[in-house]
């Protein structure tokens, strides 16, 4: 827990005692450059399509 507080990486300590992070925090920081260049597909839809259509 220590180690990722002292990496600026988010964790907390579980009930069960285990630490908890978030993969997606740890990558950012450990492999900046693959993080940015990764790009997430849009979550809106294409109402665009929908008047073509019709």
């Amino acid at each position: 827990m220590a180690w990722f507080l002292q990496n600026g990486i988010p964790a907390v300590l579980g009930v069960d005692g285990k630490v908890k992070v978030l993969r997606e925090a740890y990558r950012a920081k450990m492999m900046p450059s693959s993080a940015a260049t990764r790009a997430r597909a849009k979550t809106e839809p294409r109402l665009d399509l929908l008047k073509k259509a019709s």
